[in-house]
């Protein structure tokens, strides 16, 4: 009997502390975000202070996200909701947020570009680019700002805060500087990629930018738009060739087949994979990696 009672208490004492565990953790003001890119800049700002959490699930394609009933509840009980903008979630349009939220693209400098739509009817048309968060520029000031909406939530630890985003900034700058001194020198001076995902970082550091297709992954190359990109890749003598990370590498292959240029892929960083999160990959890593790649592709000294 007294065994049973002695049992029955543990178990009643263990109860007790996971659910205060649980509790402590609840307690702290949740910041959720859309895209990878600003997950990474409030994750590191908060550090352990805040709970950050990312909508859309690490391994699914954002252009094709859409929330469920649980995302709604976890947005509507969240402290803070970041979200990029620029056209970039649609479903944002018809959510109503009772707590505060960010619309980034009200606050970076947007770039637009005139681009060809591969179809029955090809035509050039301007849309704006979403993926600024590329412009380690924007990077910055997308950084300051969820810093100031942080401090609004949590005014004590500002000082924490501050010192997490002078360190990220600074992180951002020796990436910049990294990206201008290997860039800089290049025999090549264009990429070729399924669709146009890079602008801002070929209108930063001065190289070309050759789109099978424009700003959104969906675009569906005619058969005229896949002949005159081979027909280019064999006169430019490029040697590699892109697609995206998230997006299928069937066409690249075939332009790979017909024109002998390998095929890779570069990072939009607009979301991550299960893998990429486990190992705690950030932005500044796959910046790093694509870096790498374009270095390589562009013969850069």
């Amino acid at each position: 009997m007294k065994k049973t009672l002695l049992v029955i208490v543990l178990i009643i004492l263990v109860a007790l502390f996971y659910t205060g565990d649980e509790a402590v953790k609840n307690d702290k003001p949740t910041i959720v975000t859309s895209t990878f890119a600003l997950y990474d800049v409030a994750s590191h700002i908060v550090g352990e202070n805040m709970n950050v959490t990312q909508i859309v699930p690490f391994g699914v394609d954002i252009h094709h996200f859409e929330p469920t009933p649980k995302d709604i509840v976890t947005l509507k009980k969240s402290s803070l909701f970041i979200f990029s903008g620029a056209g970039l979630e649609p479903w944002t349009k018809n959510f109503i947020s009772t707590n505060s939220s960010i619309n980034m693209s009200k606050y970076v400098k947007l770039e637009g570009n005139e681009h060809q739509c591969s179809s029955s009817h090809e035509h050039e048309h301007k849309s704006v680019d979403p993926h600024y968060w590329l412009d380690i520029h924007n990077m910055k000031i997308a950084s300051q700002e969820i810093f100031n909406s942080l401090v609004l939530i949590d005014e004590k630890n500002r000082n924490f805060y501050e010192k997490n985003l002078k360190n990220y900034m600074k992180s951002l700058d020796e990436l910049n500087a990294t990206y201008k001194k290997s860039l800089k020198s290049c025999k090549v001076n264009k990429i070729v990629v399924n669709h146009n995902a890079f602008e801002y970082l070929a209108h930063e550091y001065n190289f070309e930018i050759i789109a099978l297709s424009g700003f959104s992954s969906d675009s569906q190359p005619s058969a005229a738009s896949m002949a005159r990109l081979i027909e280019l890749v064999k006169n430019e003598k490029i040697m590699t060739i892109f697609f995206e990370s998230f997006v299928s590498d069937k066409t690249m292959q075939t332009i790979s087949q017909e024109s002998g240029a390998k095929v890779d892929f570069l990072e939009p960083i607009a979301n991550i994979t299960p893998k990429q999160a486990k190992h705690k990959v950030t932005f500044i890593d796959l910046m790093r990696e694509n870096l790498h790649k374009l270095s390589s592709a562009m013969e850069c000294k």
